[in-house]
């Protein structure tokens, strides 16, 4: 499967172009490569415990970017660096919590927005 050859390769731009829904595939890549991957895919829990941990975020980071900022930031830090990946997100779930709608950084398309605005009666 080509998702799965992109995952063990950390191919990121052939991760992103392939046709599989991101919840999915970050599934998948989690289940296959669990050292390379968090458990975590939602895009908006993602930027919550980005937040949470102070990683700064810039417009435009996608749920892999996120990703790889909670590793990086996993591998700087003393007090969870010897975790695995599983333990790292059961500590961040448990440190931080679960976002709530209210606190998550939300993502909005501008196109989106326009088009919303547009077809209102």
């Amino acid at each position: 499967m080509d998702l799965i050859d992109a995952g063990e390769r950390s191919d990121y731009v052939a991760i992103r172009e392939n046709w599989i829904a991101n919840n999915l595939k970050y599934k998948i890549l989690a289940m296959y490569y669990p050292y390379k991957y968090l458990t975590i895919y939602s895009d908006r829990h993602l930027s919550y415990f980005c937040d949470k941990a102070r990683i700064p975020a810039v417009e435009g980071d996608d749920e892999l970017v996120m990703q790889r900022k909670l590793i990086q930031w996993k591998e700087s830090n003393e007090n969870v660096m010897a975790l695995s990946y599983l333990e790292y997100v059961a500590f961040l779930y448990n440190h931080f919590g679960h976002p709530t709608k209210a606190d998550a950084v939300i993502k909005t398309n501008p196109k989106l927005k326009e088009l919303k605005k547009a077809i209102r009666f």
